[in-house]
């Protein structure tokens, strides 16, 4: 049983509602909240949907216009119904930790070293604030380990190999994780 002495002044407001207010007040929410899981379950199968015609989308263009277009002998046409449809080819590169020491080397030997960015990294506990801002000064005396790490930005390396490339450059594909990814483009042809 409760105390007699409780305070119960916290619940004024709802004891100065309605009754007949407050039965609409929970038929909205109960509305609401059938609403809520009604709208999250369509946006499930909205991306459900979507993932699936990107990979069909993905398929076609990249796999089976190609290939069947590669068979007639053409890298553009128009078809009877008046669609364009041309291959285009993209350098996609993606370098794996594993090859991270091997692509930046053979970048520096091959004068393109400066796209390489140098990331410095330190981690400082909560509180440390001024200690981060001193660190920058003195990073040793400051009793920390940095990481010193290297990257390249994913749009300039494929700008830079595909350059090589067309120079007649041996770029080894492999360690940049680079290929050739040829896509099928379509538009509605004019006239």
């Amino acid at each position: 049983m409760s105390d007699p002495a409780e305070d119960y002044s916290g619940y004024a407001a709802d004891a100065a509602i309605d009754p007949d207010e407050k039965r609409d007040l929970l038929r909205q929410i109960s509305d609401l909240t059938r609403d809520l899981m009604v709208a999250t379950n369509d946006v499930t199968l909205a991306q459900i949907a979507l993932k699936a015609a990107q990979d069909r989308e993905n398929r076609i263009a990249e796999r089976e216009l190609p290939e069947l277009m590669d068979r007639a002998g053409q890298r553009l046409l128009v078809t009877t119904d008046g669609i364009k449809v041309e291959l285009t080819e993209k350098l996609r590169t993606s370098i794996s930790a594993v090859n991270e020491a091997a692509a930046f080397k053979w970048l520096e030997e091959h004068g393109l070293g400066s796209i390489v960015k140098r990331v410095l990294s330190l981690r400082f506990d909560k509180g440390q604030e001024e200690k981060a801002k001193e660190a920058k000064e003195a990073m040793e005396q400051a009793g920390f380990q940095p990481e010193i790490g290297r990257t390249v930005h994913p749009g300039t390396l494929q700008k830079v190999l595909r350059e090589s490339l067309a120079e007649g450059v041996d770029v080894p594909l492999q360690t940049f994780g680079a290929f050739h990814q040829r896509r099928a483009a379509v538009s509605a042809s004019k006239g």
